[in-house]
């Protein structure tokens, strides 16, 4: 069996999709008067760590997709939003998807 750099990629990665809720907007509205429009969900994939697959998101993830998430919004609106642990949950719904093994690449 043969594996494109892509398969490589991909293989053992836990994935997980980030929607952003309603009450993003509604803070952006009444905290700096902000209309922002909400983008379609985006896609993560974390390499598994060694206890194997998670169901929790460490806070240097939680970090990174907060600042991922907000950098668009920050970029189209121009203005800087730094990472509040206690607004993440509020902000954002995390949908699991589990982990890509080597048996399932070929039908993603």
């Amino acid at each position: 069996m043969t594996f494109t750099i892509y398969d490589h990629m991909i293989l053992n990665q836990q994935s997980l999709s980030v929607t952003v809720k309603p009450a993003f907007a509604a803070y952006f509205k009444t905290e700096l008067d902000i209309d922002v429009h909400i983008h379609a969900s985006n896609v993560y994939l974390f390499a598994i760590p060694l206890q194997g697959e998670f169901t929790q998101l460490s806070d240097e993830q939680k970090t990174f997709v907060f600042q991922k998430e907000l950098s668009l919004y920050e970029e189209q609106y121009e203005f800087e939003f730094p990472y509040e642990k206690t607004l993440f949950d509020r902000f954002f719904e995390i949908t699991w998807h589990g982990v890509v093994y080597h048996g399932e690449i070929k039908s993603l």
